[in-house]
């Protein structure tokens, strides 16, 4: 099975966004403090929602943690108080170069606008390893899918057919680094991702050069591993 083959007309309503409908206008992504954030609300709301970009300061802990826990009043307050609130959406650095890439973003450095190659250069400063991340991230999103952090998980993306918020993640993505994953490592994390009922994709990036003219000509490699039985359950 090829996780990352997509049937087209099976996909649900919502998954393949509609950039001109929102009737999107050119928009700047702010480097401010080692992030990189989306100042207009408006967009930003579109960004994270309805396409699956970025990430509001504190989301998921806001989500997953009931404030009626507390008992205290004033331990409420101490807890609410430790949310960020400027509500500014984040951006990873994949994200932007893959914005300013394919749609009309753009970033400034000392109030200069950047070319692609800038852009590109500038985020490979800030991001241990751009080339690889951004090239099986670009690789992942025009193949359909929806990648978001997959640390959580013990990969570097989890993928989802569509905006996260409509589905489940289809599979976990792990990026080869500077040796081959072994078979230990390979089977470990497959049993872990299968207990979450998800695959597991190696992906291989191969070139000779790391520079922005060099993300098209990249190879990429992919191998989905899951295990054949656990338990006795068949996958």
């Amino acid at each position: 099975m090829d996780m990352l083959k997509i049937e087209r007309k099976k996909k649900g309503k919502g998954t393949v966004f509609n950039w001109e409908k929102e009737e999107w206008t050119e928009t700047e992504i702010e480097f401010r403090t080692c992030e990189y954030t989306v100042p207009s609300s408006s967009h930003a709301s579109i960004l994270r929602w309805k396409a699956g970009y970025g990430v509001f300061p504190n989301e998921e802990r806001r989500e997953r943690v009931n404030t009626g826990l507390f008992k205290d009043p004033e331990e409420k307050k101490k807890w609410s108080e430790l949310f960020a609130s400027d509500g500014v959406l984040r951006l990873s650095a994949e994200e932007v170069m893959y914005l300013i890439e394919e749609e009309r973003v753009f970033i400034t450095r000392e109030g200069v606008r950047l070319s692609l190659e800038e852009a590109f250069e500038h985020l490979t400063e800030m991001r241990r390893r751009f080339f690889d991340v951004y090239t099986a991230y670009r690789y992942l999103r025009r193949a359909g899918w929806t990648p978001r952090c997959g640390l959580s998980f013990g990969c570097d993306y989890v993928i989802y057919e569509g905006v996260p918020s409509e589905s489940h993640a289809s599979a976990g993505v792990l990026i080869e680094r500077d040796r081959p994953i072994d078979n230990v490592e390979r089977e470990a994390l497959s049993r872990s991702l299968w207990h979450v009922k998800k695959h597991l994709i190696i992906l291989s990036i191969s070139s000779a050069s790391h520079d922005y003219g060099s993300v098209d000509g990249a190879q990429v490699t992919t191998a989905t591993l899951a295990p054949a039985s656990l338990n006795g359950v068949q996958w």
